[in-house]
């Protein structure tokens, strides 16, 4: 490889990690807006804000796909020599187009499905330009180890612990517990079951036997993964502290995310409290995708491509 070529996919390189991470921050902007604008149909929100959150909604959306454009670009231009970073990019551009398409044919649809399409979607968005972005500030390609493999693992029982949050959400089953951590003295409704809750008048929400079970799935589903990272977290404190300390920082945002969980429940299922409590499941992807990335790296090869360029000259 010649000094141009090693000159040209640095600088592919640092364009692309540049435009994730303002691609994140969109992906987040959308999130939040989309949570806003859900959550408040329904319950009482704030009054005048639902416009604007749809507005905030569109022009983040827009900005992300103009960025997805130019992302492409750029790492197709080397997919010769970063292979992954074109993979990656082509990813996110099925997830764009896939959410933009969505958007588009049930723009006014609430069934539960359109709502965990475009919450799952979009957290995988967040997640996979956030990859984009590590591995673009990354000298090696992390290798597929066993280590690699639990924290991945760990990375997908995440994101079903958020499709149950989107269920929980899409059913309109947030208030249906108002303790914690039972459920108003049961710790499984009587007569419930796994099927999907059928619409009922809204008069008729907090007492269906249905939407606490998935109320209550959550809340297991939530302990589970915390168990889980955080017997990752201590497992690895004796092989590789680097990979267990990424374990444990995501054993704290999963407490964290608990307590507003517990703030949700409080607080009446406000629109406020699940907002935030949306909003840390989404910050808790990009520690849980940065904890499993670097897990896959050998001990000092995280350091950036143009390190890599000077040392060899």
């Amino acid at each position: 490889m010649t000094a141009a070529d090693a000159g040209r996919i640095e600088r592919a390189r640092r364009f692309a990690a540049r435009v994730a991470a303002i691609g994140c921050a969109l992906v987040l902007a959308v999130i939040v807006a989309s949570a806003y604008i859900r959550l408040s149909q329904a319950g009482p929100g704030w009054s005048g804000l639902t416009g604007l959150a749809r507005i905030v909604h569109r022009l983040a959306a827009s900005a992300e796909a103009l960025l997805v454009v130019m992302i492409v670009a750029v790492c197709w231009g080397v997919r010769r020599t970063w292979t992954g970073g074109a993979l990656t990019a082509a990813v996110i551009a099925g997830l764009t187009v896939f959410l933009a398409l969505l958007g588009i044919v049930t723009a006014e649809a609430q069934s539960p499905a359109v709502t965990l399409g475009n919450l799952l979607a979009g957290m995988a968005l967040l997640g996979t330009l956030w990859s984009l972005r590590l591995q673009a500030r990354s000298a090696v390609t992390p290798a597929c180890s066993t280590t690699a493999l639990w924290m991945w693992s760990g990375v997908a029982l995440l994101a079903l612990q958020i499709a149950l949050g989107g269920l929980v959400s899409a059913h309109h089953a947030a208030a249906s517990c108002a303790t914690f951590p039972a459920c108003d003295g049961e710790w499984w409704p009587a007569g419930a079951s796994f099927a999907s809750p059928d619409p009922i008048p809204e008069a008729a929400l907090l007492a269906d036997p249905a939407r606490r079970a998935l109320h209550m799935a959550h809340r297991f589903g939530a302990a589970i993964l915390l168990l889980y990272w955080v017997a990752l977290a201590l497992v690895l404190l004796s092989r590789d502290r680097a990979t267990a300390r990424g374990a444990a920082s995501v054993s704290a945002m999963l407490v964290a995310q608990a307590a507003l969980g517990a703030m949700v429940v409080a607080s009446g299922a406000t629109v406020a409290a699940a907002m935030a409590h949306n909003a840390w499941a989404a910050l808790t992807v990009v520690a849980a995708v940065s904890a499993a990335f670097y897990s896959g790296l050998p001990r000092g090869a995280a350091a950036p491509v143009a390190c890599q360029i000077v040392t060899s000259k």
